[in-house]
């Protein structure tokens, strides 16, 4: 995608998620400036990919379509966004970070028609309101196994039990 914001501060939870697992991990970054071109996605996974990546967590709209069918043809795993992505590249998607937009939505309409919504109110959904979180789909488990699974759930309540720091937004 682009350097901006709001991509950075996915750029920033992916790494210090990473480097939570594995303090020696490295992490690649690449941006092709732009979210509708799924060519220089292709282009710069393959670059990433032939660096020594071994999974690509793609933040690019369409863009990272190209990302994935990267993927599919090199052999190595990426990571969708935004929705489960599995359905695209079956066996090469290890799993996709969720944004489920659709609960905020939902409960902005629930509290309006209640009467509790009050104007200018920011809420905030991230994991411990189930706004966002990985798919979890039967890919990824069969992908990275039950020990990981148990490990990404034991990492989740430390997130929302704030046991386990997420870096602050840029």
């Amino acid at each position: 995608g682009m350097d901006i914001p709001v991509i950075r501060n996915f750029v920033a939870g992916y790494e210090a998620g990473a480097k939570y697992v594995d303090p020696d991990m490295k992490v690649e970054v690449g941006y092709v400036g732009n979210f509708e071109d799924p060519a220089k996605g292709k282009e710069m996974a393959l670059t990433i990919f032939n660096k020594g990546a071994d999974i690509i967590f793609q933040i690019a709209g369409n863009t990272g379509n190209g990302v994935i069918e990267a993927a599919k043809e090199a052999g190595f795993y990426a990571i969708g966004v935004d929705s489960d992505q599995g359905y695209i590249a079956p066996g090469f998607i290890m799993g996709s970070m969720m944004k489920r937009v659709g609960l905020s939505i939902f409960e902005t309409i629930q509290k309006i028609l209640d009467g509790s919504y009050k104007d200018g109110t920011v809420m905030s959904y991230g994991i411990a309101q189930n706004g966002v979180g990985m798919s979890k789909d039967e890919d990824m488990k069969r992908i990275v196994g039950d020990e990981v699974m148990k490990k990404l759930e034991e990492i989740e309540r430390g997130i929302v039990d704030g046991t386990i720091p997420v870096p602050a937004r840029s």
